[in-house]
C-alpha cells in the first residue's frame, strides 16, 4: 500500500494475483467501496472517468 497527503491510499499487486483472479490484460484502475467490493473497474483508468462515475453515485 502506498499514498501520501494529496491522494488516497494505493495498492500495487506486486505478486500478480489480482491481476490474475479479475483477468487485468493492461492498465487497470478499481474503486473499492468501504465494504470491500469493487466499485468501479477501468481499463485504462482515467481520473475524468472516475470523476463523472463518481458524481453520479454520490449525486454530486
Amino acid at each position: 500500500m502506498s499514498g501520501d497527503a494529496t491522494g488516497p491510499p494505493a495498492w500495487w499487486d506486486s505478486r500478480g494475483e489480482f491481476r490474475r483472479v479479475d483477468r487485468v490484460t493492461g492498465p487497470t484502475g478499481f474503486l473499492s467501496r468501504p465494504d470491500g467490493y469493487v466499485g468501479l473497474r477501468q481499463a485504462p483508468p482515467t481520473a475524468p472517468d472516475r470523476a463523472a462515475h463518481l458524481g453520479g453515485v454520490l449525486r454530486i
